[in-house]
């Protein structure tokens, strides 16, 4: 007779390590978290944004350390963290999450750098190249203008280096300038030494046609058109004008080419063959590298 033993089998239990003791620091734009030691237990860190009864969301898995600092975070927004302990492969066998501990990030006191200790302005032709001497520390600079001097002063640019040309000029006006160096923007240095410069004005034209839209009947026939060129900043070049395509039924005439005063009479004949319809056109106007526009219609009717 044979016999037969009963086997036995035994599971050890699992014995979790002691529950970490958070604490956490804020700071600008980060959050920095330490913990009690639990053995030689490896760590989850958790967080969320709405409070400590809501899912939370792990931010690190398995960390060997006892701290961590979290720099996925923005000031003034109040964060929740957790923290547990588990031996190292056996998440399973974690500890209780540590008390729930919250932080709200907040920005450090401004240490703004020192003022540029010199500027320098200056003036081109419709425009003003500032530079500046750097400033330790600063890792941007506000341009700041006024048209009188010591003031007042309106923001302009933010510049990462130390030159800056303006543009946004109007030619025969002085302007004057400081810059501060800084490091957002909300910690800048006091003002630079003052610099002033006076832009040239840029010798230019500028072009119209008056009416914009002219009419003839199904006889076709002729419409007249005064094409303006208007002089600035001391400008006397002649301007040659040139039409863009027009189909051959249309035929325009310029009474004055190139222009050497302040308009031309340009004249549309619109043959009676030509198809009813709009006929848009652009006048180019030319002078050395100078070149503008200006467009009108000529409608062709029942």
């Amino acid at each position: 007779m044979a016999l037969f033993g009963r086997a036995s089998t035994t599971f050890a239990g699992c014995a979790s390590p002691a529950t970490p003791a958070l604490s956490i620091a804020g700071g600008d734009n980060s959050a920095a978290l330490s913990w009690t030691a639990s053995g030689t237990a490896v760590y989850d860190v958790f967080r969320n944004e709405t409070g400590c009864n809501a899912g939370f969301t792990k931010i690190a898995s398995g960390a060997a350390a006892t701290a961590l600092t979290d720099v996925a975070v923005a000031n003034n927004q109040t964060y929740y963290y957790q923290v547990t302990a588990f031996p190292a492969g056996n998440e399973s066998c974690a500890s209780a999450p540590s008390t729930c501990v919250a932080v709200t990030p907040v920005s450090g006191p401004c240490i703004p750098p020192s003022a540029p200790a010199s500027l320098s302005a200056t003036a081109g032709s419709g425009g003003v190249a500032l530079s500046w001497a750097a400033a330790s520390g600063a890792t941007e600079y506000h341009i700041l203008r006024g048209t009188a001097t010591g003031g007042p002063y309106t923001q302009i640019a933010v510049a990462t280096g130390t030159t800056y040309t303006d543009a946004a000029v109007t030619g025969g006006t002085t302007y004057y300038y400081v810059v501060r160096a800084a490091t957002g923007a909300g910690c800048e240095s006091g003002n630079s030494p003052e610099a002033s410069a006076t832009p040239t004005t840029v010798a230019d034209f500028s072009m119209s046609i008056n009416p914009a839209t002219a009419s003839v009947g199904i006889l076709g026939g002729t419409v007249t058109y005064t094409v303006t060129i208007t002089r600035t900043g001391g400008f006397t070049g002649a301007v040659a004008l040139t039409i863009s395509t027009l189909p051959s039924t249309i035929v325009p005439t310029f009474s004055v080419n190139p222009v050497t005063g302040t308009s031309s009479t340009l004249s549309v004949k619109v043959k009676i063959g030509a198809a009813k319809g709009t006929y848009p056109f652009t006048v180019t106007g030319t002078s050395g590298t100078l070149t503008h526009t200006a467009s009108a219609q000529v409608v062709k009717t029942n």
